[in-house]
Parts: C-alpha cells; sequence; structure tokens
C-alpha cells in the first residue's frame, strides 16, 4: 500500500491508500498520453507524495527520462526550468 495525497487547492490536503497496482496502472495509463524517451526531462516541483506526482514521475522514469527538482522556491521556477 501507498499513501497518496492530493494539493488540497479545493480544501484540506487528502490522504488515500492505493495499491502498487493501482500505481502502475496510472504510470501505464500516462505513458499512453504522454510520449516519453531517453530525451525527455520534466522539472518536478509538486511534493513527491502527491499522486500526480508519483505517476508522473514513473511515467518518464519507465520512458528513460530525466527529472529535475526546482530549488523549493516558486519564485525562482523559471531559472530553475532554465538551469535544468
Amino acid at each position: 500500500m501507498l499513501l497518496c495525497y492530493t494539493s488540497g487547492t479545493t480544501g484540506d490536503a487528502k490522504g488515500v491508500r492505493l495499491t502498487h497496482r493501482n500505481l502502475i496502472h496510472d504510470v501505464e495509463s500516462f505513458r499512453e498520453m504522454i510520449t516519453t524517451d531517453a530525451g525527455s526531462t520534466i522539472i518536478s516541483y509538486l511534493p513527491y507524495p502527491h499522486v500526480f506526482e508519483q505517476a508522473l514521475m514513473g511515467s518518464i522514469m519507465a520512458g528513460g527520462g530525466r527529472i529535475g527538482f526546482f530549488s523549493g522556491n516558486p519564485i525562482n521556477l523559471l531559472s530553475d526550468c532554465a538551469a535544468l
């Protein structure tokens, strides 16, 4: 079991228990919607416990892509992207 969270944009953050099979299904679904390969790069700015972030990172890694992490300050996100 995994414990994943939403961002709480419509209220308080909420946690839910998911099975590993559920997360793998999410990753496979992402891979049908977006094309990733060894040349793909994303910047991670959502907290890792966020379910969308876990599924997106899993799909990028499954395709052999790269993940960069932002500095933690949203004001610097554009410069973090430029550095990546």
